[in-house]
């Protein structure tokens, strides 16, 4: 389940980023939406930041899981062993970095939609929400969830 949310987060990256991309290139329009929404915006990135988290920290547990049932088989040499670390641990750094920059380009996009080139504005911080939502989940979420060790 959490893994099919990883693949969901990687493509929902691909598409935040591509419309950023289209919008600063004049390829696609730049929407003016309006400014009352951005109010709105600023808990609702913090959902979306803290959703991902959660699903990180989800998703490190299941990993480590795996991890932790490879590596107690009989007859494996350390050299397995520390193989099946490593990919442990890769894997943990790919879903961490997947989740963040999903709600990192949403948010980023979002604020180039409201952004004022000539002044500063309260939609440049629009990308600082789901950071904001993705620590404090993460945090939570490591308290409620801990990573499973050999023993669990």
């Amino acid at each position: 389940m959490v893994r099919r949310l990883q693949l969901v987060a990687a493509g929902a990256t691909a598409l935040f980023v591509l419309l950023g991309l289209g919008a600063s290139t004049h390829i696609t329009p730049l929407v003016q939406p309006p400014s009352v929404l951005l109010a709105l915006l600023y808990p609702l990135l913090a959902a979306v930041g803290a959703a991902c988290g959660l699903a990180t920290v989800l998703r490190h547990r299941q990993i480590d899981a795996k991890r932790w049932e490879i590596v107690q088989q009989d007859g494996l040499t350390s050299g397995e062993r520390q193989t099946a670390h490593r990919e442990a641990d890769r894997e943990i750094r790919f879903a961490a970095a997947t989740f963040f920059l999903a709600g990192v380009s949403c948010g980023g996009w979002l604020s180039y939609q409201f952004r004022d080139l000539d002044r500063f504005t309260a939609s440049d911080l629009l990308i600082l929400a789901p950071v904001v939502g993705f620590g404090v989940a993460l945090w939570i979420g490591g308290r409620r969830f801990p990573a499973t060790g050999p023993t669990d």
